[in-house]
């Protein structure tokens, strides 16, 4: 099955790693079932709060994925991201991802899910669609650090992967470090974007401190460039 760049970019980016992989990516399972196609050990959870979504979804699922010895290695689960059940599943490493949706509602989702499974293994691979240093704050202040990070451009718009865990060890920054990349220009590009929209917007001391932080990130990139 054919996956949008960006979902493919994480697809790429899931490893054979996990006991439990939730996508909760708003794309009507396109993401779970490649891993399935992939044969990833990992149990699959689809979520979405549509249930005739999940009604076509299931049905297609069984089709394509039919039960073995009376068991699928997929579940599907009508219900808000933030109720994950991952209290069912003791001593287990868990995959949540989240894509498609702003960097606030991701957070206000990571910050639910975390506080009511304080000692899970739990990874988090997200894409959101706008508000990335809103996200990147406040995975900070859970206290998530970095695993990886990545731009991907889609249809002319800008999204960053950002894969975050507890048990990472590079610290997360709030514009992005080890993503940029000064001789790409739809890196360069992408960071002009995001300072210009917020030179439209900054009424307030927050969305200053943003402002003030890319700028200074673009001139550290420059200054790299010019260097080499």
């Amino acid at each position: 099955m054919k996956l949008s760049k960006r979902l493919e970019l994480i697809n790429q980016n899931i490893s054979d790693n996990y006991d439990h992989i939730w996508d909760c990516c708003c794309d009507h399972g396109l993401l779970g079932a490649k891993l399935l196609t992939r044969n990833v050990s990992a149990h699959i959870h689809f979520v979405d709060l549509v249930p005739t979504i999940l009604d076509k979804l299931t049905q297609q699922l069984i089709q394509f994925f039919p039960p073995t010895d009376g068991k699928t290695q997929w579940s599907v689960h009508c219900l808000d991201a933030a109720l994950l059940p991952l209290s069912q599943f003791q001593a287990k490493k868990h995959l949540v991802i989240i894509a498609g949706v702003g960097g606030e509602l991701t957070a206000k989702l990571i910050q639910q899910i975390t506080t009511a499974n304080p000692t899970h293994d739990i990874e988090f691979l997200l894409c959101p669609v706008h508000h990335t240093y809103q996200l990147r704050t406040q995975l900070i202040k859970l206290g998530l650090n970095l695993i990886h990070e990545q731009i991907v451009t889609e249809n002319k718009r800008f999204y960053e992967l950002i894969h975050v865990s507890h048990r990472a060890l590079a610290p997360l920054s709030h514009t992005g470090a080890s993503m940029w990349h000064a001789t790409k220009n739809e890196h360069l590009s992408y960071l002009k974007k995001l300072i210009l929209h917020y030179q439209k917007t900054a009424s307030t001391h927050s969305q200053n401190t943003e402002l003030l932080a890319y700028r200074a990130l673009l001139s550290s990139l420059l200054e790299y460039e010019n260097k080499n």
